[in-house]
């Protein structure tokens, strides 16, 4: 039970720490303007943001080759598994980019904590697809508990815009979270039919070709920007 726990914990303070590494990043960055001269604006560059999240999850990849982790994975080695191939792997990595460029959009117009908070609309979104596609269902309770963080989101959504300096941009950023936590819902329930489908498989084999996948994309992205 500390295991879980200690785990649960760490993905909480690991993921709110990366939320304001984030928003810090985009702001108050030093560039040089058309005179040459260095002025202080905002790094809006969602894609930017994700190259950097794909290349350090591409890494992870020569972590597994190398079986330096192999110790600490759950996996039965003695037991023969049929892996993965790395073909299927690139449909959630492109699923991966459209939602977090949308998520960096929604933390580039809203406070990290808000950020946070309209994350969790995942729950929702994942609870939606895998009824209709994995033909899951929820009891009553768990039924409550999302109408809970409903109702929540609800009220956050409200108070953001409200307090906002910009409203409107508030409300592109909530449209954005929404949208980008959609999309992150469709990978998981992708991501789970296919593990199910194929058991036994190495957690940084599957994270490691989603982000070198995911940092092939974002580098034809950037090629394809240059021309417009």
């Amino acid at each position: 039970m500390s295991l879980i726990l200690m785990t649960n914990l760490t993905m909480i303070l690991s993921g709110s720490g990366a939320s304001i590494v984030a928003k810090l990043m985009s702001e108050h960055v030093e560039i040089p303007n058309s005179d040459g001269e260095k002025v202080w604006s905002d790094f809006n560059h969602p894609v930017v943001m994700c190259f950097l999240m794909f290349a350090g999850e591409s890494i992870l990849l020569l972590v597994n080759w190398t079986g330096y982790l192999n110790p600490l994975s759950k996996v039965d080695h003695s037991v023969e598994h049929r892996q993965i191939h790395p073909c299927y792997l690139a449909i959630p990595a492109s699923i991966d980019i459209a939602g977090s460029v949308l998520a960096f959009i929604g933390l580039f117009t809203l406070a990290a904590s808000t950020y946070q908070i309209v994350k969790t609309s995942q729950l929702i979104s994942v609870a939606i697809l895998s009824m209709a596609l994995l033909r899951r269902r929820y009891d009553v309770g768990q039924w409550a508990s999302i109408l809970i963080v409903l109702f929540g989101l609800f009220i956050v959504a409200r108070t953001g815009t409200y307090e906002s300096a910009e409203s409107s941009n508030a409300v592109i950023g909530i449209t954005c979270m929404l949208l980008g936590q959609v999309c992150h819902a469709s990978q998981m329930i992708f991501e789970e039919y296919l593990l199910k489908d194929m058991v036994g498989q190495e957690p940084l084999y599957v994270i490691g070709w989603e982000g070198t996948w995911g940092l092939l994309f974002t580098t034809i992205i950037f090629g394809a920007s240059k021309h417009y």
